[in-house]
Formats: C-alpha cells, sequence, structure tokens
C-alpha cells in the first residue's frame, strides 16, 4: 500500500473555489447563494457562480463518478469516501478528506487535478495517491481550512 500526505490549495477563507467555465461573479450580499459563507447547493453552480467547496457539497456524490484531468491525465474516478480529518473535527464543513477510486492502469503521480462534475462544475484539488487495491488505484484530497 502507498503512503503519502495530500493537501487542498485554497482561495483565502473560504478555500477551494468551483465555478462552470465562462461563470461570472457572484452577485447578493453575505449569505446569498454563491457568496462566502453560503451553503452551496445546485442552483450555485446551474446559475454559473462559483461555490465554496465543503463536506456538503461532496456528500451527495458519494458514488458518483467525476472526471478526473490534469498532468496529462484524463479519467473517471468514483467518490467513495468522505473522511473526517481526526475524532475532533467529526463532521466540520471544512476539515475532511475525499477518497476516489480509479481503475486500474491510471497515473500514480500526484498533483493538482481538476475533477468534473455537474454539481461542482470544474474543482481544482492536490491529489495523492494513498493505495491500490485490486482493480485500482486510491486518490486522497485533503481540505483542512482552520
Amino acid at each position: 500500500m502507498l503512503g503519502a500526505w495530500s493537501v487542498a490549495f485554497g482561495t483565502g477563507a473560504e478555500g477551494v473555489v468551483a465555478a462552470r467555465p465562462g461563470a461570472g461573479s457572484a452577485a447578493g450580499g453575505p449569505g446569498a447563494p454563491g457568496s462566502p459563507g453560503a451553503v452551496p447547493d445546485v442552483a450555485d453552480v446551474a446559475d454559473g457562480r462559483p461555490i465554496s467547496l465543503t463536506r456538503s457539497t461532496f456528500t451527495p456524490l458519494l458514488g458518483a463518478t467525476l472526471r478526473m484531468t490534469g498532468e496529462g491525465d484524463d479519467f473517471d474516478v468514483v467518490l467513495s469516501q468522505v473522511n473526517d480529518l481526526s475524532p475532533s473535527a467529526q463532521g466540520e464543513e471544512d476539515r475532511f478528506a475525499l477518497i476516489f477510486r480509479a481503475p486500474a492502469g491510471q497515473s500514480l503521480a500526484q498533483g493538482i487535478r481538476t475533477l468534473h462534475h455537474e454539481r461542482i462544475g470544474g474543482a481544482g484539488m492536490f491529489v495523492a495517491p494513498v493505495g491500490r487495491p485490486v482493480g485500482g488505484v486510491m486518490y486522497e484530497a485533503v481540505f483542512n481550512r482552520l
């Protein structure tokens, strides 16, 4: 089994931001859809406004197929887990880890990848390989915004 630390890069206190290609800026005041601190939902992405990536953004995507691109790779992965970073961070929106399963034979290089799904648009994050179960490769992305 491979072991690796992975981190997610962010934009200020709000963390990693995703948007559909050609999206405009978010409108509205604090708490408005697409604004910092708003809980993202499908409407945020459908309107082309950026969303903050939190635990609740990914939880409904458990078992969903996402497209992973970047560094010459382009393949489908399945979001298989949304994990707590520690017992003290249980359920925290800004402190969690994502585990993706890719088919066997995919690149094992860590790096910044873009994950594509209709709910989040395209979201850039640092992923690292963390295991090679039979028939696949596991990648992890860690979000730890304090």
